[in-house]
């Protein structure tokens, strides 16, 4: 049994946050009625998930709010499945920790535990010693009792790469792991989200395609690397061959913004890494876990916030390109005077940076947060420790604990993503400064129309200083009258 809670981001933000228990394996119909609850049915915000309850001990910690419900589905219709012998030896697997890094493995393993032997009866090296030692060799009575059962134990261990579970000793035997499950094709029957509906072909032609379909083909196409697009390597090329001063600026502005999604990629780790150390805050009971919540919740609206309008911003840069290559074709280079006109994202850059600026305060206010809070947990330890002192007539402390090490742990998340952050508000900043160097240049090659009407009067008047005189004919004399 798994089962994620699972609530509305929007409405979490908004403080509204009135989540629920999905209990997996699930049908489809059960999962639809909860995703309506939530209003997230519509696809119009984001499913958070925010913790697991599980029957399997150990797996909770393998799973994120990351992860798709409809392979967590799959996962939990396998589990159900099992004997209980089944589900202790897959517990046994994950504490083994091979095959645990993401739940597309996690699938595979509860489908691969024959790959595994467990021995519930061996609980220590000297056990597991003793297990190898008499199914490898034989040692005379005499000697027994000088062998180092513990120590062949250990290098046994060692050697298998097995562990001690809670179930018992657990190691690879070296059977063929098949892979069942590939990560992309999941089988229907555990789809907990509404079925794609396939295309109507119509005279060879494809039918119109939903506006969900058009952002998902949007934001694929998008995901690729900006100075990999066909389009922007075209406008660059046409640049770089017709020897354009705007080639240098144009391509720092695409540099730039591959270094944004760098960036963001890392920052998306860290929000990764921050949820990771609120659970083990949770575990831990720790007061600053109430803290580090809010602030998590409020920093993943901020990523994905950051992550549409990077992918909006780079649809823009593409969309520009290519109105760009057509006046390029139709008008020549001279259309491409002022390359800055087929291109809308100084708005978008100006409006990232606002919340890249946001993010980096909110950053700054967790930190202080964690730390404020984590001052006064120790102080009310040193007071309660003073108290126990002073009836033992000892003297009192008076020095203050510095920030203890969980503190710092889960602080160092949130300093790692204000880094992210305050590279990507450079690169922004950088970018919008290499626009307005494009901007320059074309308003230095474009004259005024003073300027313009001056060079073509001082045309018209070297042209007529420039014509030969023409000869006028002369009066006709008084006598031929």
């Amino acid at each position: 049994m798994i089962r994620p809670f699972i609530d509305n981001l929007a409405w979490m933000q908004a403080s509204i946050g009135n989540g629920e228990y999905l209990t997996l394996p699930a049908s489809f119909e059960t999962a639809q009625a909860l995703f309506k609850r939530l209003d997230l049915a519509d696809g119009k915000h984001d499913l958070e998930i925010l913790e697991y309850e599980t029957d399997i001990p150990g797996l909770a910690k393998c799973l994120s709010q990351y992860d798709n419900l409809d392979e967590l589905n799959y996962l939990a219709s396998l589990l159900d499945d099992m004997d209980e012998a089944g589900r202790v030896k897959f517990a046994a697997a994950v504490e083994h920790g091979e095959y645990t890094g993401e739940v597309a493995q996690l699938i595979n393993l509860a489908q691969n535990l024959d790959c595994y032997d467990l021995h519930p009866d061996i609980t220590s090296f000297e056990d597991l010693g003793r297990l190898r030692a008499e199914g490898r060799f034989t040692l005379p009575d005499d000697c027994r009792f000088y062998f180092d059962y513990e120590q062949y134990g250990e290098d046994t261990s060692i050697n298998e790469g097995g562990v001690f579970s809670q179930a018992g000793y657990i190691c690879n035997n070296g059977s063929f792991f098949t892979e069942h499950y590939n990560g992309r094709d999941m089988p229907e029957q555990y789809r907990l989200f509404a079925r794609p509906q396939p295309e109507i072909e119509t005279s060879g032609q494809l039918g119109p395609k939903s506006g969900k379909e058009v952002e998902n083909s949007m934001i694929e196409a998008s995901a690729a690397p900006l100075a990999e697009n066909e389009h922007v390597k075209e406008l660059l090329a046409i640049l770089r061959e017709n020897n354009s001063p705007s080639t240098k600026d144009f391509l720092a502005v695409l540099q730039q913004v591959g270094a944004m999604e760098k960036q963001l990629d890392a920052a998306v780790k860290e929000l990764a890494a921050m949820r990771r150390e609120l659970q083990e805050a949770q575990e831990q009971n720790h007061p600053v876990k109430t803290a580090m919540q809010k602030a998590v919740i409020a920093m993943q609206g901020q990523v994905l916030d950051l992550r549409d309008k990077l992918a909006e911003l780079k649809q823009n840069v593409i969309d520009g390109c290519k109105s760009a290559v057509a006046a390029f074709k139709e008008k020549g280079i001279s259309a491409l005077d002022n390359i800055t006109r087929f291109f809308k994202v100084k708005p978008l850059l100006e409006n990232m940076r606002d919340t890249l600026n946001d993010s980096i305060k909110h950053d700054d206010k967790a930190i202080a947060r964690i730390e404020a809070v984590s001052a006064e947990y120790h102080e009310a330890g040193r007071h309660v420790g003073n108290i126990g002192r002073a009836m033992m007539g000892k003297e009192a402390v008076q020095d203050v604990k510095p920030v203890g090490k969980l503190a710092k742990a889960l602080e160092a998340p949130f300093r790692a993503e204000r880094s992210c952050f305050v590279s990507m508000k450079k690169s922004v900043e950088a970018a919008i400064g290499s626009l307005a160097r494009l901007e320059e240049r074309a308003a230095e090659r474009k004259p005024s129309i003073k300027q313009a009407m001056q060079t073509f009067n001082e045309q018209i008047a070297q042209a007529k200083k420039d014509a030969p005189a023409v000869e006028r004919p002369r009066p006709a004399a008084a006598h031929d009258r």
